[in-house]
Parts: structure tokens; C-alpha cells; sequence
């Protein structure tokens, strides 16, 4: 968190303060675009939606209030973010009614969900990521039944891409190299 504050120019306090800019501006336009785009998809108020680096709920107020109780995931390293998110985008009612699961580490720990979460946004996370952590977190995903997964990522060096070969199967991730 603090090397991510200090690429932004602010503090923690800054920070608390700041919760819809910590998570990469347009707030409310990226929020519906993903929102929108998941139900293109065929998001229904019966799935259930794991949000990977959920951070101040900007897909999950949306996605919590669509869903039907107890369906939505939101999965962050920061604690603080997805309390901001609570308190200042969803609202205490809506999180008594729909009953979210928020689950907060740095190691893709996602043990405490039971069932099979349907779908999966992993918005803008594996930009910030090393190439360590972007395994923890695929091999972390692996362990579920997957209607859909979607990451958004910057490509990068095409040349690097070329010699970097990413392969995965419905049950395993075969190669990383």
C-alpha cells in the first residue's frame, strides 16, 4: 500500500480521504463500464461474483446491490479500502441486506469462501503485481469451477510476451515460464 500511495503523491491519511482516487480515478464511469460489462456477459442476480482486488467497491456497490444476498466476493490486501468503500459507496443497510463476504490478505488466501463463486473480475491488478504474486493468485483461482474470469492488463513489450508463454487448462495452469 505504501509504495502504491507514494507513486500517487499522498499519505495515508491522504489516502483514507482519497478512496475513489487510490483505486485509478473515473471512479463512477470504470464502475458501471464493469458493471454493465458483466451482465453483457450473462451476470445474473443468482451468480456469484468473486471481485479480486475489490478495493473501495467500485464494481462491488454496484454488483452487491444487483446480486442476490450472500453472492458477491470482494477480495482486497487492504482493509482500510474496502471500509472506506463500505462506509462512504455502499452504506451499512445494504451491507446488512445482501450479506457480502470480504476477504483481506496479500497471499491470494481464498480458503474462506464455501461453493463455487461463477465469475470473476480482476480489474487492473496484474499491472501491479509481480510475476510471483500473478501465479499465487491464478493457482488460487484455479481451485474453482469458472463460468467466466476476467482480467484486464496492459500488454507491454511485445517482445517479452513472445518469450513469456502463459497456458492454462479449466483444471490446471500448465506453464509460467
Amino acid at each position: 500500500m505504501k509504495a502504491h500511495m507514494e507513486a500517487h503523491g499522498m499519505s495515508t491519511e491522504d489516502a483514507k480521504q482519497k478512496h475513489r482516487a487510490y483505486v485509478g480515478g473515473m471512479f463512477d464511469e470504470i464502475g458501471e463500464l464493469q458493471f454493465d460489462f458483466l451482465k453483457d456477459q450473462g451476470l445474473q442476480e443468482h451468480h456469484c461474483l468473486l471481485d479480486v482486488a475489490c478495493g473501495s467497491l467500485r464494481l462491488g456497490h454496484h454488483a452487491i446491490k444487483y446480486l442476490d444476498k450472500a453472492r458477491y466476493i470482494g477480495f482486497d490486501h487492504n482493509a482500510w479500502l474496502i471500509e472506506e468503500g463500505i462506509k462512504k459507496e455502499l452504506g451499512i443497510n445494504w451491507l446488512i441486506q445482501k450479506a457480502p463476504l470480504f476477504i483481506v490478505n496479500d497471499t491470494f488466501n481464498l480458503g474462506e469462501i464455501n461453493g463455487n463463486p461463477t465469475y470473476a473480475m480482476c480489474h487492473s491488478l496484474f499491472t501491479h503485481l509481480t510475476k510471483d504474486d500473478i501465479i499465487k493468485c491464478l493457482t488460487s483461482l484455479n481451485r474453482f469451477r469458472w463460468t467466466m474470469v476476467f482480467a484486464t492488463f496492459n500488454v507491454g513489450d511485445r517482445a517479452a510476451i513472445r518469450r513469456t508463454r502463459t497456458t492454462t487448462t479449466p483444471s490446471t495452469i500448465t506453464s509460467i515460464r
